[in-house]
């Protein structure tokens, strides 16, 4: 799968080590939102969030309480709050391919504001994008 472009988005209501939150495109055919890009502050070693939800196993059960299924018990053992991932690289190599490219763009676009990016270095501010479309 190929990284056909990038949209960053306004990062400003997320934690200050949030650089960037974006949408993936892959192939142009399949789109992955919300991932972000953080900076270790310690470190400044960057990585990336995958899309997230908290407690979706307890969301699923109460709102289907008529129905019965049954989760994997390491599930259901610990009433702790959990964030699932459900999409995430399988490989090293996926992963920093997906990172470097992030990457690349999010320093090609950080003082853009909304933008999108195609890997090789073509930019689009979007807000100018929007703007022309109005015109």
């Amino acid at each position: 799968m190929e990284i056909t472009k990038i949209i960053y988005n306004d990062a400003k209501d997320y934690p200050k080590n949030v650089l960037a939150v974006c949408s993936v495109i892959f192939d142009d055919v399949f789109k992955i939102t919300n991932l972000c890009l953080c900076e270790k502050r310690d470190s400044g070693t960057k990585f990336i969030i995958m899309p997230s939800e908290m407690n979706t196993v307890r969301k699923i059960e109460n709102l289907n309480p008529e129905t019965s299924f049954n989760l994997p018990e390491f599930r259901l053992q610990s009433n702790k709050d959990r964030c699932e991932e459900f999409y995430h690289p399988v490989s090293s190599d996926f992963y920093q391919n997906l990172l470097n490219t992030v990457i690349e763009g999010y320093n090609s676009c950080k003082d853009l504001g909304r933008c999108s990016y195609r890997p090789g270095g073509n930019r689009v501010n979007e807000q100018r994008k929007k703007e022309s479309r109005i015109l």
